[in-house]
């Protein structure tokens, strides 16, 4: 990356590549491992950003497979981001904290946690966004069987005279 240009030292030049980041803050896409079953429109980005800490491979495939359980709970899950953050005055056991928001049409999900490794954050940030689409799909089925859970044209089921 060059810095400046004609003009002195002001900023990166414009042949500067537009997806590099800077120094603090580094961002990856990933698409969810292949599963070996084919579904319509089955594509989860996962979206890492690491600010003030770096995200290793080893920390990508963790979180890959700790995720790709809150696909199977919820298939129309469109994207995850995962924001890594390190404290803005480290210590040497720092606590890492991990921002997470998962999206399906229509909502979103956040979930955030603290913890000494970065592993143990991705653990905690996992549990409560499974909690989350858990409460979500129960809530939905709740209204679901309160609405009208016979098929359209069909007649209501008989109200039995003794209720009354």
């Amino acid at each position: 990356m060059r810095v400046g240009g004609p003009h002195g030292t002001h900023g990166p030049s414009a042949d500067t590549p537009a997806g590099e980041c800077g120094v603090k803050d580094q961002v990856s896409r990933a698409g969810a491992p292949f599963t070996g079953k084919l579904r319509r429109g089955s594509h989860m980005d996962l979206t890492f950003t690491g600010r003030g800490l770096p995200v290793s491979e080893e920390i990508r495939e963790h979180a890959q497979h700790k995720l790709s359980r809150l696909e199977r709970l919820e298939p129309r899950t469109v994207r995850i981001d995962l924001e890594f953050v390190a404290e803005h005055h480290p210590s040497p056991d720092g606590l890492k904290m991990i921002k997470a928001a998962l999206k399906i049409p229509r909502k979103t999900f956040r979930a955030r946690a603290e913890a000494d490794d970065v592993r143990t954050a991705l653990d905690h940030v996992a549990e409560k966004l499974e909690r989350q689409i858990r409460d979500h799909h129960g809530k939905r089925l709740r209204g679901w069987r309160r609405g009208v859970p016979f098929p359209r044209g069909s007649a209501p089921p008989p109200v039995d005279a003794t209720d009354e």
